[in-house]
């Protein structure tokens, strides 16, 4: 299993001319993942893809926290929270703020996505804004084909694409969604 915390006073700064950019990558073949934020993470890549949070399993389930800020700034994909699994549940709780911004490629607040389990997203404050010039938009993503999906949402969300389509809150599953 993998456990990541950035305490309430943790400063996570990530920053690439020609790569890309994460504050904290969390992976496990076969294990849990968890990863807890009341800190600060800023993420940004000039030329490539910047993301707050990478939490991801092959079998394992995996679980964000944030409670803190995340920022993702990119010419590329810019990602607040990712997290993903092939085969178990993933859940993702936010009462933090997150802001991704994106001029040439997709913003993407959250994204969480099973193939085989559940997602659930849960929120009880805080803000997710994402900004795109040329590409989509999106405040959460919560996506599995063959499980249930869950949202429950108590933050203020803007998404806002210039040129392309802008969700608040994109949930879509085979199964059911709530």
């Amino acid at each position: 299993d993998v456990y990541v915390s950035n305490g309430a006073n943790g400063d996570i700064t990530a920053y690439t001319f020609g790569g890309n950019a994460t504050g904290i990558a969390a992976q496990s073949l076969t294990g849990d993942v968890t990863v807890v934020n009341d800190g600060s993470i800023s993420a940004e890549s000039v030329n490539l893809y910047a993301t707050g949070i990478n939490a991801q399993s092959i079998y394992g389930a995996v679980s964000v926290s944030n409670t803190g800020a995340i920022e993702a700034y990119s010419n590329g994909d810019a990602n607040g929270i990712v997290a993903s699994s092939a085969f178990d549940d993933v859940s993702v709780y936010n009462s933090g703020d997150i802001t991704v911004t994106s001029r040439n490629g997709n913003a993407i607040g959250v994204y969480a996505f099973s193939y085989y389990g559940d997602v659930s997203f849960t929120s009880d404050g805080g803000s997710i804004n994402a900004y795109a010039e040329y590409g989509y938009a999106v405040g959460i993503a919560a996506l599995s084909p063959f499980g249930d999906v869950s949202v429950d949402n108590s933050s203020s969300i803007t998404a806002n694409s210039q040129y392309y389509g802008a969700l608040g809150i994109y949930a879509r599953s085979n199964g059911m969604v709530d």
